[in-house]
């Protein structure tokens, strides 16, 4: 049944689209034209929308009209999200249903927005750390990461696990970093682009992921002994770092399962931790280590000092164990 109420109700139904048309809007314009001046979104984005759109919001929503749609009749969407499924992904599938609602006002099929004041909040109680090496354990990763430095084919595995190490870059970020993204004279990786699970390379993840980030000269030194040591791709598009050899940026799936998994397996900390670990083991030792923490939350591409804070808070009171 639905609720009678003013929000929404500001054009006729019989001019009214559905929440299934709306939806179908929506995606289209980010996979086509991007929202609000950005870039169109990823393949592997676009299958996460549209597989939460068919799983989660038309099954509720669908045949709603959104001139019938009001907050309340949203609120119901939203507990219901929330006993059917995980709560980070009612979480996104509101977030995917707001965006969707925005998308149809700015287009003239909706007043008001019903669903911009409905919300699911994660308390700092159910907010999980990441998962971190402790400095023992990452001393096991980096001495069986260094026995493998001299097997031939394990080179590009080895350059490119160091970089996630010493920079602290997304995996999705090294993969698809180029030749121009080196400034070793300056000791910094320059991060300007992505790949995403489909291999395809596009922006990378945020606008705030454009960045420059500093990092040791032991690591320029371990990508100019691979940029020497590599043998030239068949073809290299993008100047990869990391080309395979038809020139494409190295799969999440083979850097994990291949590489990173051995390494583990090689320190006694088989299946422990995620390939993610790396990122949030170097973010955590520059916070430890004294940095200022709008520097390092800069360099790491996050939105701003406080998500910063409140992922690696414990880091500056506990320091890395």
């Amino acid at each position: 049944m639905l609720h009678a109420g003013a929000l929404g109700r500001h054009i006729h139904e019989r001019d009214s689209i559905t929440v299934d048309k709306a939806l179908d809007a929506w995606i289209e314009t980010v996979e086509t034209v991007g929202r609000h001046g950005r870039e169109p979104v990823s393949p592997a984005t676009l299958r996460k929308y549209k597989e939460r759109a068919k799983n989660h919001i038309r099954p509720l929503l669908g045949d709603v009209l959104l001139a019938q749609l009001t907050t309340p009749r949203v609120v119901e969407f939203r507990d219901e999200l929330l006993k059917r499924c995980a709560r980070p992904t009612a979480k996104k599938c509101l977030t995917d249903l707001r965006s969707a609602l925005a998308e149809a006002r700015l287009r003239g099929q909706m007043v008001l927005n019903p669903a911009a004041d409905v919300s699911i909040v994660d308390s700092n109680r159910r907010q999980r750390r990441p998962e971190i090496p402790t400095i023992r354990e990452m001393q096991a990763i980096e001495r069986a990461l260094r026995q493998r430095r001299d097997d031939r084919d394990w080179q590009r595995f080895y350059a490119m696990l160091t970089t996630l190490r010493w920079s602290g870059a997304r995996p999705s970020e090294v993969r698809a970093l180029p030749e121009t993204g080196l400034h070793p004279s300056r000791g910094q990786v320059r991060v300007i682009q992505g790949a995403d699970e489909d291999g395809l390379i596009g922006a990378p993840k945020t606008a705030n992921a454009y960045r420059m980030i500093d990092a040791p000269d032991l690591l320029f030194d371990v990508l100019a002994e691979w940029l020497m040591i590599r043998q030239p791709p068949s073809k290299n598009p993008h100047a990869l770092v990391f080309p395979t050899r038809n020139g494409a940026p190295v799969s999440l799936s083979n850097l994990t399962a291949r590489a990173w998994s051995t390494v583990l397996e090689d320190a006694g900390l088989e299946g422990r931790y995620p390939l993610y670990s790396l990122r949030h083991y170097r973010i955590s030792e520059r916070l430890a280590a004294g940095e200022n923490i709008h520097v390092v939350s800069e360099q790491a591409g996050h939105a701003d000092a406080g998500f910063t804070l409140r992922v690696y808070g414990h880091v500056l009171r506990e320091g890395l164990r």
